[in-house]
């Protein structure tokens, strides 16, 4: 009787586990699957900006982003000159957003896109160790 018991408490702790394994890799496929934007996708931009600027270009150059329709947030970091943007893409179009970036500032600057390699890798937050866990589930799916 212990005997038969026991197997039943195994065989439902196991199908739970797998039950789980299987929801939560559907979950994380539905989540991470590449799709269009539409107008609920927010992306990130970053403009690598050759010149040195002073405080007072990179508040201006920061407030041009935040009037500019589809920008949701712009933040400039002066030790690394990078300007960083969240954007909705179904609204703005970074080759256009360059142009007028190019045109209203006279500065020496390019956007950074990531190689396919990269893409691949995804956030570079997963570099570290901590998210190892992560890099061997997107393999699995």
């Amino acid at each position: 009787m212990k005997r038969n018991l026991l197997k039943k408490i195994l065989g439902v702790t196991v199908s739970i586990t797998v039950l789980a394994a299987l929801v939560l890799g559907v979950h994380i496929y539905m989540v991470t699957r590449p799709g269009k934007a539409d107008a609920t996708t927010v992306a990130m931009g970053r403009i690598d900006i050759k010149d040195e600027i002073d405080a007072a270009t990179a508040d201006e150059m920061v407030a041009w982003f935040y009037e500019q329709q589809g920008v949701q947030r712009a933040v400039y970091n002066a030790a690394s000159q990078i300007l960083v943007f969240t954007y909705r893409p179904a609204i703005l179009s970074t080759d256009i957003l360059m142009k007028e970036f190019r045109s209203n500032f006279n500065y020496t600057a390019e956007q950074y896109k990531p190689t396919e390699e990269e893409m691949k890798k995804g956030c570079p937050v997963n570099t570290t160790t901590a998210f190892k866990a992560t890099d061997y589930f997107k393999e699995l799916f």
